[in-house]
């Protein structure tokens, strides 16, 4: 069923959310150190990766925050995050 499937039909395809199970900070502009935080309370979240090693995360109020590849494996390996891959309907 995947086999085929260019990069965007894929990502049609498959939802990835964020399940975050102690709280973390994201960034409010993607790839800008200086650019202040936002946090990520317990909870899930859509999450989608982008250019630049970053990923944007979709808050509850509907803002996007974004965070490094590189944090979010900490996080993964602290067992403060998970991801969680869904197929859509």
């Amino acid at each position: 069923m995947l086999i085929g499937l260019n990069r965007s039909q894929f990502k049609d395809l498959i939802a990835m959310n964020l399940k975050v199970m102690a709280g973390l900070m994201a960034r409010r502009v993607e790839h800008r150190l200086d650019s202040g935080f936002t946090p990520l309370s317990e909870g899930i979240y859509p999450i989608m990766a982008i250019d630049g090693g970053q990923f944007e995360i979709k808050k509850l109020d509907g803002s996007i925050c974004y965070v490094s590849n590189i944090e979010l494996e900490e996080k993964i390996k602290m067992k403060a995050v998970v991801i969680i891959n869904a197929i859509k309907d």
